[in-house]
């Protein structure tokens, strides 16, 4: 169906070689849980992995005839990756701006790329999306307020 189709087998084998590696990610539960993996992180940056299976369970429903994972939760998916800093723990953003620029279709591995910014009363978080194949799925910015 489409070039980048990533086989059932291969989506299967790389989420089992995620849990095999004992990778605690977030205190949410599944479906919630939406990032799979913590390939770096630092102070002010953090790099996460998401896996969109055809058997994703939001998908069901999502444009049927054509699947595709909704907009909102690839955002989720960044503000979750941003939850890994200390400081935005537990923090929900008052601001939030984002710009789908392709669909995320099934088959595909984002990577959430999260840069923070600090200044006297307010976090600034810029990240992307990108695809396997180095498109640019999702920009986004949000705002924080420091406690």
């Amino acid at each position: 169906m489409f070039a980048f189709k990533k086989s059932f087998q291969q989506i299967f084998l790389l989420r089992w070689l995620l849990v095999l590696g004992g990778i605690k990610i977030t205190e949410k539960n599944k479906p919630w849980i939406l990032i799979d993996k913590i390939i770096s992180k630092e102070s002010d940056m953090v790099v996460t992995m998401k896996l969109i299976s055809h058997s994703d369970y939001f998908l069901i429903g999502h444009f049927p005839s054509y699947s595709v994972y909704p907009g909102v939760l690839l955002v989720e998916g960044i503000k979750q990756s941003a939850m890994e800093l200390d400081c935005i723990k537990n923090q929900n953003p008052y601001k939030i701006q984002a710009r789908f620029l392709k669909p995320a279709l099934p088959g595909m591995i984002v990577t959430y790329k999260i840069n923070i910014k600090k200044d006297e009363n307010i976090i600034e978080l810029k990240a992307e999306g990108v695809s396997d194949d180095s498109t640019n799925l999702v920009k986004c910015k949000m705002m924080f307020r420091r406690n």
